[in-house]
């Protein structure tokens, strides 16, 4: 397995145990990007993005 095919399995590891890690959707999306698999990444982007919580949200 070369390196990239194992982070990839890493990321997708780490959002399964812990969905709020936005830095390994940001890292997936890239690699998948890097890869050619930009359908996959704009799929990737969106999830990670949800996960931020503005600081000017209110209740």
């Amino acid at each position: 397995m070369d390196k990239e095919a194992e982070a990839i399995g890493a990321y997708q590891d780490a959002i399964a145990l812990d969905s709020n890690l936005v830095d390994a959707y940001n890292n997936l999306g890239l690699i998948l990007a890097k890869n050619g698999e930009i359908t996959e990444a704009e799929t990737v982007y969106p999830q990670g993005i949800s996960v931020i919580s503005c600081p000017f949200d209110y209740p």
